[in-house]
């Protein structure tokens, strides 16, 4: 399976299904049916995470198990970013992040269930963090160390 980028204009990988498995355009029409170029980009984004993750595992979305799928979710619990000196273990993503890129991958698996490419929906049941509103957030970083 060919990667794809996040920067890929609408219809460059319309274009790559022409010679692709029927797994594989599949997969690619998850994307190309996108209302929305942010939400394309984006879920393109956490599918190239997803798949980084298991690289040399997955060989075609076919390949995709419910253990995938949870151990996704801890590498994005478990992910640090922003780095400093001040805090050298870095901040773990917010609850919002997590909910939005589970999010991605879960409407990419209900989406290749829907053409029989995975069986049945992958992400059921696959506890997801709690969502925070924007006061418990601003409350949560002012009680941080």
């Amino acid at each position: 399976m060919e990667e794809i980028t996040v920067s890929e204009p609408r219809g460059v990988l319309a274009q790559r299904m022409i010679h692709q498995t029927d797994d594989e355009k599949a997969f690619y029409s998850f994307f190309e049916n996108c209302n929305s170029d942010l939400t394309r980009k984006e879920y393109v984004r956490a599918a190239v995470e997803f798949f980084s993750l298991f690289k040399g595992e997955l060989k075609s979305p076919r390949d995709i198990k419910r253990p995938h799928i949870i151990a996704y979710k801890n590498h994005l619990n478990n992910k640090r970013i922003k780095k400093s000196p001040q805090n050298p273990e870095g901040k773990s993503l917010a609850a919002k992040t997590i909910l939005k890129k589970l999010s991605a991958i879960s409407s990419m698996c209900k989406h290749l269930a829907e053409d029989g490419i995975v069986e049945g929906n992958l992400t059921y049941g696959i506890k997801r963090p709690p969502k925070q509103n924007r006061s418990e957030e601003h409350t949560s970083e002012l009680q941080s160390p």
